[in-house]
């Protein structure tokens, strides 16, 4: 533990010298969490749900605010309290019949979609899936 702790320090170090580096990586980590919380939103758009652009901010915080109560709910995808604190926090948005569509949609996308992607790259990744023959 204590190699791990300080060459997690090193490497802070030596992030924290190179600036570029530094910039790059905030605006990439930016931009995929906006995409990631723009998510509801744009699923309001493809079921024709009337969601003003004014409204994208709010979705934003929300969803973001989603995803800080979930972190705190200790099963594998915060099954169910996800569900329910979205259909909670959107309902008051949307309704309870659009946020649940919107949410369906959301779950699909950010959940499943990303497990079964995951499990297809490891599952035909040939460096984690090589058969090591140990010698004796």
């Amino acid at each position: 533990m204590d190699l791990q702790i300080s060459d997690f320090r090193l490497q802070l170090k030596v992030l924290m010298s190179n600036r570029r580096i530094m910039l790059k990586t905030f605006v990439f980590c930016f931009m995929k969490l906006t995409v990631l919380y723009m998510i509801p939103y744009v699923s309001c758009l493809s079921l024709n749900i009337d969601l003003p652009l004014s409204q994208l901010f709010n979705t934003i915080a929300i969803t973001s605010f989603i995803y800080m109560i979930t972190a705190f709910i200790p099963i594998p995808g915060a099954s169910g309290g996800s569900e329910g604190t979205f259909v909670i926090m959107f309902g008051s948005l949307l309704g309870g019949v659009e946020a649940s569509s919107v949410m369906i949609i959301w779950r699909v996308v950010t959940y499943y979609f990303m497990l079964l992607c995951g499990g297809l790259i490891f599952s035909l990744n040939k460096e984690i899936n090589k058969i090591e023959v140990k010698e004796e």
